[in-house]
């Protein structure tokens, strides 16, 4: 995946006429040099802004494939050449280095959104506990019922605890003392709603 943005970048970076030229080609007025793909004495290679095709033997491509090509090499050693020998800063390390960085940004990001969207459902289960009046037999039996006044009697002491709990540390350690409660209360809840 990066290869492709790699190359991506490469292009966007470099004109083709200035890939040739620092190679040692010298385009004529009309945009061609002598194609080094084929033995010519009349240059066929046409170099456009972003790549070049060879009227004589057909190849074509972009300034990556063109070193590519020339050298022997796969594209990817090729994109190596040009980010060194143009300077560009791109080199695998610091480009997968950057990518690796947005990536995990990104992932920390819809982290904090889905923490954020648990710790507000807390917040409400915990409320709604709190409001909930206790269920009546014969709705529910004792059991259930048991469990719902064990839980409704814990509702004040999570809501202060998650009301304290103020930088995301203190939150992700109500998450890490408290998120299977909050499951249980939830399902009483469902349970307390659907009787």
């Amino acid at each position: 995946m990066f290869q492709t943005g790699l190359f991506a970048e490469i292009k966007s970076r470099l004109l083709m006429r200035e890939v040739v030229e620092r190679y040692g080609f010298e385009v004529n007025r009309a945009g061609y040099i002598l194609c080094p793909f084929h033995s010519e004495k009349t240059p066929s290679l046409k170099v456009y802004e972003s790549g070049f095709n060879c009227f004589g033997c057909g190849v074509s491509g972009d300034a990556v494939r063109f070193i590519a090509l020339l050298h022997n090499i796969g594209d990817y050693e090729a994109a190596k050449q040009l980010d060194g020998d143009f300077g560009l800063g791109l080199s695998a390390v610091d480009y997968v280095s950057r990518t690796t960085n947005i990536v995990k940004i990104k992932y920390a990001r819809d982290v904090v959104t889905s923490f954020e969207t648990w710790i507000d459902g807390a917040y409400r289960a915990i409320t709604d506990l709190n409001r909930a009046t206790p269920p009546r037999p014969p709705v529910v039996t004792g059991l259930q019922a048991a469990k719902f006044l064990a839980l409704q009697s814990m509702a004040d002491f999570l809501f202060n605890e998650l009301f304290s709990a103020r930088t995301k540390a203190q939150q992700l350690q109500f998450y890490k003392n408290y998120h299977k409660t909050i499951e249980k209360i939830n399902e009483v809840l469902y349970e307390h709603n659907t009787n």
